[in-house]
C-alpha cells in the first residue's frame, strides 16, 4: 500500500482528543492524537507521519509497513 494511503487510513482511526488544528498536521507533517497504546493519555502525546509513529509518554514507536 502507498505510504500516504496507509497514513490516511491510520489517521482516520485515531482519537484526536483536544488536539488542535495546528497539530493536524503540524509543520513537520505529523498528526498528533491520543495514544492508542496506553489508556491514560489525555493530552495527545502520540504522533504519526509517513516516517512512522512515536508516543512521547509511553515510548511506543515504529514504522508504517511498506
Amino acid at each position: 500500500m502507498d505510504p500516504d494511503a496507509l497514513l490516511a487510513v491510520v489517521i482516520g482511526k485515531l482519537d484526536r482528543g483536544q488536539v488542535g488544528n495546528r497539530q493536524w498536521p503540524d509543520s513537520k507533517g505529523e498528526y498528533w492524537a491520543i495514544c492508542p497504546y496506553h489508556a491514560d493519555d489525555r493530552v495527545g502525546s502520540f504522533s504519526v507521519s509517513v516516517r512512522g509513529y512515536n508516543c512521547f509518554a509511553c515510548g511506543a514507536k515504529g514504522g508504517l509497513p511498506a
